[in-house]
């Protein structure tokens, strides 16, 4: 009996640890800039900082609406290249032709995405007054100037998109 007990607890304990470790992959797996980053919630104190009246925050909150489907292509596609890079370098011994295109590539499409990021910057600041909107774009041009420098990269094609749809 005793022993029925522990095996029982050990199988539970394992089931628990492995939805816990599969829930943590799938959530790694989604980019930060994908995860619930375009909702009313999320940008409103965006609203406060900013001091948006109620149309300005209707107006870029619709621009976030649809901003966001293009983040989560961009941040889906940068994130299977880097996985991608990632896979040629560690199975390689020196830089291969591959491995080469792989880093243009992933460069691209860094590239494509703090264009697209840029772009969708310009737009909520020119919602804004000019100077909050002056001081918006100041605040979201070291993420897409340096991305790194927010933390770990492999969140999403920028940490720009992702400081895009917050800040």
């Amino acid at each position: 009996m005793n022993k029925r007990f522990w095996l029982a607890a050990l199988t539970v304990l394992m089931a628990v640890l492995a939805g816990t470790l599969a829930f943590l992959a799938c959530y790694r797996a989604v980019p930060a800039c994908c995860r619930d980053a375009h909702s009313s919630k999320e940008l409103g104190w965006l609203r406060h900082e900013y001091h948006l009246s109620s149309p300005q925050f209707e107006r870029i909150e619709k621009l976030h609406a649809d901003y966001a489907p293009r983040c989560a292509q961009m941040c889906q596609r940068v994130g299977a290249q880097r996985a991608r890079l990632s896979a040629l370098i560690q199975g390689a011994h020196e830089t291969s032709p591959e491995v080469a295109e792989a880093l243009k590539t992933t460069a691209a499409l860094e590239w494509e995405c703090r264009q697209a990021t840029l772009s969708h910057v310009y737009a909520v600041a020119a919602v804004m007054t000019p100077e909050e909107g002056r001081r918006y774009v100041a605040t979201m041009s070291a993420s897409i100037v340096a991305p790194s420098a927010l933390g770990k990269t492999g969140d999403c094609a920028t940490k720009a998109c992702n400081m895009a749809h917050l800040q």
